[in-house]
């Protein structure tokens, strides 16, 4: 069978044409904003930990979920009355998620420019793996606390004979505290979850 080739490029002008209007002609939009992302997660303490001590984001509610009783619905501050909220299910434990349609690529949250720094620091005390801002300006890529850990260089999922295909991702090795860094090379990682769980920073 032969293979079409398809013209994305192609695609992507046809629909910019059809339906991104020049600033001046757009309407004026219906929304004030993101009132709350609601995202899951597997210990609420450790989450809780990460985003407002990690990230700086402090913890604003936190309240039994109105359809279950075990489960703990809470919430940080992003600011500009923008928040991220988190879900546990203790008694209905949930797999790792994986990429897909219709599920959450990324979060894209504007920091200033000296958080931007202080976040790149704690996440280089933890060892917590990211990488940019060096291959993406003014960026930070990295997996929250229910992200799977990736192990050495392995460019192969670890969740068992069961793990479907991954595909590769890189990520920086982050500064040690020396200064020098771990690695000067680039490693292909697995990216077995959807990265909902994944925050990228930007200075604004």
């Amino acid at each position: 069978m032969a293979t079409v080739q398809v013209d994305y490029q192609a695609k992507r002008e046809a629909l910019k044409v059809k339906y991104l209007k020049p600033k001046s002609k757009r309407p004026a939009t219906t929304a004030r904003g993101i009132h709350h992302l609601a995202l899951i997660c597997s210990d609420i303490e450790r989450t809780i930990q990460f985003y407002s001590q990690v990230l700086g984001f402090p913890l604003v509610e936190l309240f039994e979920n109105r359809d279950l009783k075990s489960s703990t619905h809470f919430f940080h501050d992003l600011g500009h009355g923008n928040l991220l909220a988190f879900f546990d299910f203790p008694e209905d434990p949930m797999p790792p998620t994986r990429e897909a349609i219709g599920g959450m690529h990324h979060v894209s949250i504007s920091v200033p420019r000296e958080q931007f720094e202080r976040i790149r620091g704690e996440l280089d005390k933890r060892g917590t793996e990211y990488f940019g801002p060096d291959r993406v300006e003014n960026s930070l890529y990295f997996k929250g606390p229910d992200a799977p850990r990736n192990r050495g260089g392995s460019a192969r999922g670890h969740g068992g004979p069961a793990a479907r295909p991954v595909r590769p991702g890189p990520f920086r090795r982050p500064a040690s505290s020396s200064g020098a860094g771990r690695s000067g090379r680039w490693v292909r990682r697995p990216r077995r979850s959807a990265t909902a769980s994944s925050i990228y920073a930007r200075p604004a």
